[in-house]
């Protein structure tokens, strides 16, 4: 192959000038010498899927158009660039669920760039790398495949993700096309050996380690693939991960790697790849929490094992599991004791919507009177939708009645001097007061608005209320007093005032 044997060259002249007495060459000399040599293509449509027209800003792009995110296609127009990139980056995971779908509609969002934007897309890969950072690994793929490509910023963070989901065929075909693309050279050793060119695989790891260009850690890493007999070390240390990559190679070389912290990103691989049971069911739990993947995922995952008689995993796993069971084998009764069981406990986790966005309709077709017994007022308004009727109060539709409690429920509160009660009741009955947050609706800047009002709701219980308050009144104000009765009422309950 012509490009194979003129890369090989430039290789053998790198190695050559570096013995030679000059400093060594970095990873992306080596990359950029062989894409001079080599023959230079450019990514086609084949390669990469991709919807936008060439000259299209990449910060206009996302996955939910206007009539699906409800959010107006002017979302970012009036906003610096600057600010709103600040502004993403500095969301957490550590928000109340509502809020959290918020933030994922923002963040997915297809709407107008800037004004200011460069159409270097810094907007889309702050987009990107906060949906990436929260374990949401398919759509942040998704929203790259709708992009152009042929920047190495964009595309390292395409490969990144590949490997991480098992779908590298597509990002490592473009790569061997486009070699000056490659975020490192043990990314290109990598894509030759999954399209099957274990000789020229060979031949780049040995030139880059002799080039020293290879970091140890990528140099152990390669060498467990291309010597897969010395893969599993039983002595071996439990290894941590520099790179998405070396993660991927650690597990598909059968290295213990649960016993590390794991990145969100990375527990999205282990879920699907690792052995620990219970290293999986943190994983799945945290990653339902993030509103990554299903409730129902979970319950799959817990499922896998059939758990001890003691040890605390397995007895939250098995008080979930019964609330499932019972359901599915029409017990009434047992089904009404187990959820208010498993509630508790799914509030402990930090499940308490997801939990009751799942159980609360299933329950209802058992025909259980939830509007009965006021245990169930609660999930019953977090799962905000029954079959039929749709709130503890038969006449009213969701959004009223549950306007209503929320809004009694807080006053309730507010004579046993709970503050945060105090700022929720405020939040809903009064407009907003002059400040940043109105100064931004009323000049329009309304995506700008929404990220700093989901940055007020962090840390539920230990930020101060006043920052609740000022952020359900701004969404009252911006015609989402649903979303703010949603968020006052899950706020209420993660800080243990209900």
């Amino acid at each position: 192959m012509k490009t194979a044997r003129i890369f090989t060259v430039s290789l053998l002249t790198c190695l050559a000038t570096t013995s030679s007495g000059q400093e060594n060459r970095t990873p992306d000399s080596i990359l950029a010498e062989a894409s001079r040599f080599g023959d230079i293509v450019e990514v086609q449509e084949s390669d990469v899927i991709s919807n936008v027209l060439p000259d299209e800003n990449p910060d206009a792009i996302g996955l939910l158009p206007s009539y699906v995110s409800d959010l107006p296609t002017d979302l970012w127009a009036d906003s610096e660039t600057s600010v709103l990139v600040g502004l993403v980056s500095a969301q957490s995971a550590d928000v109340v669920a509502s809020a959290q779908d918020l933030l994922y509609r923002l963040l997915l969002a297809e709407a107008e760039p800037p004004q200011d934007s460069s159409g270097d897309g810094q907007l889309y890969l702050a987009r990107i790398d906060k949906i990436v950072e929260f374990g949401a690994l398919q759509p942040a793929r998704e929203l790259l495949q709708r992009g152009r490509l042929q920047k190495r910023e964009f595309f390292s963070r395409w490969f990144d993700i590949s490997v991480l989901t098992r779908s590298e065929h597509k990002s490592c075909s473009a790569l061997n096309q486009n070699r000056w693309l490659a975020p490192s050279v043990s990314a290109l050793v990598f894509c030759l050996l999954r399209l099957g060119d274990w000789k020229e695989a060979d031949f780049l790891y040995r030139m880059s380690l002799a080039t020293g260009v290879l970091p140890e850690q990528e140099t152990n890493a390669l060498a467990k693939l291309l010597q897969p007999e010395e893969a599993i070390d039983v002595s071996a240390k439990i290894l941590a991960a520099h790179s998405p990559l070396e993660f991927r190679i650690l597990v598909d070389s059968g290295y213990d790697v649960a016993a590390n912290d794991l990145l969100n990103s990375y527990g999205y691989l282990y879920l699907q790849s690792g052995t620990v049971w219970r290293t999986r069911t943190a994983v799945a739990e945290r990653l339902a929490r993030n509103g990554v993947i299903p409730f129902e995922r979970l319950l799959v995952v817990y499922a896998e094992h059939t758990p001890p008689a003691s040890g605390a995993p397995w007895q939250r796993v098995q008080m979930i599991t019964d609330v499932d069971a019972s359901i599915n084998a029409g017990d009434r009764q047992q089904a009404v004791k187990k959820f208010v069981q498993g509630f508790e406990l799914a509030r402990d986790l930090g499940l308490e919507v997801q939990f009751s966005r799942y159980f609360v309709p299933r329950l209802a077709k058992l025909q259980v009177d939830l509007h009965q017994d006021r245990e169930f007022a609660i999930p019953v308004l977090l799962a905000r939708r029954l079959p039929g009727q749709l709130s503890l109060i038969r006449e009213h539709l969701w959004k009223d009645a549950a306007r209503r409690a929320v809004f009694d429920l807080a006053h309730d509160l507010i004579p046993s001097g709970n503050p945060l009660a105090a700022s929720i009741h405020a939040g809903l009955s009064q407009p907003l007061g002059a400040g940043h947050l109105k100064d931004l609706i009323e000049k329009q800047r309304i995506g700008e608005a929404l990220l700093n009002v989901v940055l007020k709701v962090q840390d539920i219980g230990e930020s101060d209320p006043a920052r609740v308050r000022d952020a359900l009144a701004a969404l009252n104000q911006m015609g989402m007093s649903d979303l703010a009765s949603q968020i006052a009422l899950q706020a209420l309950v993660k800080a243990g005032a209900l």
